[in-house]
């Protein structure tokens, strides 16, 4: 009889302890960080195109410019930050920083992005690439277009500045960027009536740029695949009449066209690649009139298609929205900036005619967004109570069997 009793107990025991450990690891499918100028959200889903629900990660932004993640961290670029220091008054700093978190902890780091008359004078786009290395460009319209590169220190260790070098690329200004494994390309505009041209970036050392499209067109954003390395631009072109097009174009490591350019009716705003292990697939999001639109475009070979599914999701003439993909392919996240809304797109289960998605308002105004994979933990505080309950009731029960 005792034997029976002590095994109930051990096995109630473990049960708690277990669901002590499970809470650790308990989570929403879907998460990603998106941030206006001044805050960073948290944005979480159990199913992809299920209910959204939203909390403020953190606030204290001045005039924030983009967002990326990397493991367990994410990286965004601020501007105006004043840091002080109270030793020597003379090394305060006032300018762009790159504004580290630990996605558990919060803010650990900020980076200045500038030495003197030398970086970065509007920090915009973030990207990081397979080493860790943080590429942050300067949406300053100037004629050298200039970037700041981020080596990846432990950023575990707070106040560790990473060794920050620059370069610069000719051309007008920097509108997109995004990394592979060891290292990013950059889209550009080439002058004030528009033309688009790019470049690869290794560190601080430019390839490019190259011509993309002439000075019809204006830039818009680019998509890397790390898997192949080809690279997906997306440029608005200018047209007659009022109608208006946007052209997506998919190109080789070494420039290579890919297929055939492919034009659609619209007006871009931001693309996303979307893969899971059946397929690939390009996202793309913007307005047709002053409805907020997504594409699914078909990637075939590596190229561009002429096949795509197009749904329009609401009424919202927002000249800003932002997307990025979960990473089984299966969520597409999608933003406002003038609607201050998040939309969370079930894209991996579109067919024709059918897209499921939620939408949640957040009351800011959303500049970009980044996914992530990274699972909160608890407090410690929540898992010492389970422990404890467990204890207790292991107590309890060894006495009701005496």
């Amino acid at each position: 009889m005792h034997r029976h009793i002590q095994t109930a107990i051990y096995a109630m025991v473990g049960a708690v302890l277990l669901c002590a450990m499970s809470a650790g690891t308990a989570h929403a499918a879907y998460y990603a960080k998106t941030i206006s100028g001044t805050a960073v959200y948290n944005l979480e889903a159990q199913t992809a195109g299920g209910v959204i629900s939203s909390s403020v990660f953190w606030t204290g932004g001045t005039a924030m410019g983009g967002i990326a993640t990397h493991g367990d961290y994410a990286f965004v670029s601020d501007n105006n930050v004043t840091i002080k220091d109270p030793a020597n008054p003379e090394n305060d700093y006032t300018g762009p920083v790159l504004r580290v978190f630990h996605l558990g902890s919060g803010l650990i780091d900020n980076v200045k992005l500038r030495t003197g008359n030398v970086g970065v004078q509007s920090a915009g786009a973030v990207t990081v690439d397979g080493s860790g290395h943080v590429y942050v460009a300067d949406t300053a319209q100037t004629t050298s277009s200039r970037f700041a590169v981020v080596q990846a220190p432990d950023w575990a260790h707070p106040n560790t500045d990473g060794s920050v070098s620059y370069g610069s690329v000719a051309g007008n200004w920097m509108i997109d960027i995004d990394s592979y494994n060891d290292g990013a390309v950059v889209l550009q505009q080439d002058g004030i009536l528009g033309g688009t041209s790019a470049s690869h970036l290794t560190g601080a050392v430019v390839a490019g740029p190259h011509p993309l499209l002439d000075g019809t067109s204006r830039p818009i954003a680019v998509t890397v695949d790390r898997d192949s390395n080809n690279t997906y631009f997306v440029s608005d072109l200018l047209t007659y009449e009022g109608q208006k097009t946007f052209t997506v174009m998919g190109r080789g490591f070494d420039w290579t066209t890919l297929g055939i350019d492919q034009t659609f009716s619209g007006t871009a705003h931001d693309t996303a690649l979307v893969s899971d292990i059946e397929s690939a697939s390009l996202a793309v999001v913007g307005l047709v009139g002053s409805t907020l639109d997504a594409w699914k475009i078909g990637l075939t070979g590596g190229a561009p298609s002429a096949d795509y599914l197009r749904t329009s999701l609401a009424t919202d003439g927002s000249s800003s929205h932002a997307c990025a993909a979960s990473p089984d392919g299966k969520m597409l996240w999608v933003t406002s900036q003038a609607g201050q809304t998040a939309y969370g797109l079930a894209f991996g289960d579109w067919v024709a005619g059918t897209l499921a998605f939620q939408n949640i308002g957040l009351g800011d105004s959303i500049l970009a967004l980044a996914t992530h994979e990274y699972v909160p933990v608890p407090e410690p505080s929540s898992l010492l109570s389970l422990v404890v309950l467990g204890v207790g009731a292991f107590g309890f029960l060894r006495r009701r069997g005496r």
